[in-house]
């Protein structure tokens, strides 16, 4: 997945579905710890999102999505029928056959993500990678 992906999860569960910062934390820690990997958007996987923005009109962060699925020669799966329809024959349509939208949802923090419980246990792991690379 391009490295958006992690910005995409925060996006929706903070706007879509009003998550609590301590709620978004742990779903990030949880998604990271099921392993999944996000590779950076490099110019030549930049060119393949352009292509496919004006190819299928795609939004770029859609294109990414479609660019390393090219790229990477795999399959794409997705909720969204205008990105699985770009995709061709590597797009795989799950759930309800429609244009996904965002809706905004009036958040209202009580607290921080710091009070999520496992956060000092989480910064600690992220400063030991920092230091290490």
């Amino acid at each position: 997945m391009p490295s958006l992906f992690w910005l995409e999860i925060v996006n929706v569960l903070g706007r879509r579905y009003g998550g609590s910062p301590q709620a978004i934390l742990e779903a990030v820690v949880e998604l990271e710890a099921a392993g999944l990997e996000t590779v950076e958007v490099e110019r030549p996987m930049l060119l393949l999102a352009i292509d496919a923005v004006v190819r299928h009109g795609l939004t770029a962060y859609d294109a990414a999505y479609l660019a390393l699925a090219d790229a990477a020669d795999a399959r794409l799966l997705t909720a969204d029928a205008t990105l699985a329809a770009a995709a061709g024959s590597r797009g795989l349509l799950v759930g309800k056959s429609r244009q996904l939208r965002e809706e905004a949802v009036k958040y209202h923090p009580v607290s921080s993500w710091a009070d999520w419980p496992g956060a000092a246990a989480y910064l600690r792991e992220l400063r030991a990678r920092v230091l290490a690379s």
